[in-house]
């Protein structure tokens, strides 16, 4: 069964007809998104971003998990605004944060639930962080998927050797 799920109706739209967008390359993707390599480095984003932050994170009673709030994904997609683009507009980064987390969110089980008051649980960020992966590559293949979430990991998150804990580095060093 082919998963859509990251491809909204104006990107299914802008893909009809090209290569990237056909079933079985829809089937190719969600294979690569089920590869234990990319699993792994899913699952390392997602320890690494939860321990970074603990303070924009919330249990969710119905799943008995870690969540993510708006606060946390918007800091989060501010570190990956830095990487990508290369400049600092608070403004635009805060725009298309914005946009994604709609995106990225809108399978809240509550669609009254304010955009803003929406949570991120592990099965979406997985997913989110799968298609920055997609999007952010040239090739589908496995080891590139993986070590593009691995390199995007060490650039916005820093780790203590020592302790292990995580936080999400600061711009000017996410930028340098």
């Amino acid at each position: 069964e082919l998963d859509e799920r990251y491809l909204t109706e104006d990107m299914k739209d802008d893909a009809k007809g090209t290569e990237w967008y056909t079933p079985a390359m829809m089937l190719r993707r969600e294979r690569i998104f089920r590869e234990p390599g990319v699993l792994d480095a899913l699952e390392r984003a997602w320890e690494a971003v939860v321990g970074a932050e603990m303070t924009g994170l919330r249990l969710d009673p119905e799943e008995d998990d870690v969540t993510i709030t708006w606060p946390q994904y918007a800091e989060m997609a501010r570190k990956f605004y830095l990487v990508l683009m290369r400049r600092n507009d608070p403004r635009e980064a805060f725009l298309l944060a914005k946009i994604d987390w709609e995106r990225d969110t809108r399978d809240w089980p509550d669609p009254s639930t304010p955009v803003l008051e929406r949570q991120m649980g592990r099965s979406d960020f997985f997913r989110s962080w799968f298609e920055l992966a997609d999007i952010n590559t040239d090739t589908m293949d496995e080891s590139v998927y993986t070590t593009y979430v691995r390199d995007m990991v060490h650039k916005i998150v820093d780790e203590d050797p020592n302790t292990g804990r995580c936080a999400l580095r600061s711009d000017y060093e996410v930028m340098n």
